[in-house]
């Protein structure tokens, strides 16, 4: 069972892979990656009393999704902006500060929302290429 609770989880933008910003502003909760793996079926006439078989096929890291505090003057979210279509660098640091999960993605979204009695937040979606690294 775990002791810890997410607050004061980081996540983090590179272009390089070695330098990383951590993005500002993070809140509620964030969400991936989400990994799946293709089952791919090898039934044949000789799978047993007719059940169907299965090996494991391709994974795929899916996607991270959170919202930010946005601030349209911060320069680290115009960096967002900016990464809309681009392949990046990103890093999950989590609570404890030592266990990261790295990979490269595509920043998907980046969705502001301006409500009128509220603060302003932005939606962002990134979709994880290649392989997760947990350490």
């Amino acid at each position: 069972m775990s002791d810890q609770i997410g607050h004061g989880l980081k996540i983090s933008l590179s272009d390089d892979g070695t330098t990383y910003t951590d993005i500002a502003g993070i809140h509620d909760t964030v969400k991936g990656p989400e990994m799946t793996a293709d089952a791919v079926d090898v039934t044949d006439h000789d799978s047993a009393d007719g059940w169907k078989e299965y090996i494991g096929g391709l994974k795929d890291g899916g996607e991270v999704g959170y919202k930010i505090n946005w601030d349209p003057a911060d320069s680290q979210h115009d960096t967002l902006v900016a990464a809309v279509g681009e392949k990046k660098y990103w890093k999950i640091t989590f609570p404890d500060g030592t266990s990261t999960a790295t990979f490269q993605g595509v920043m998907t979204k980046y969705a502001p929302e301006m409500p009128l009695d509220d603060k302003m937040t932005a939606e962002i979606g990134i979709k994880v290429s290649g392989k997760v690294t947990w350490a």
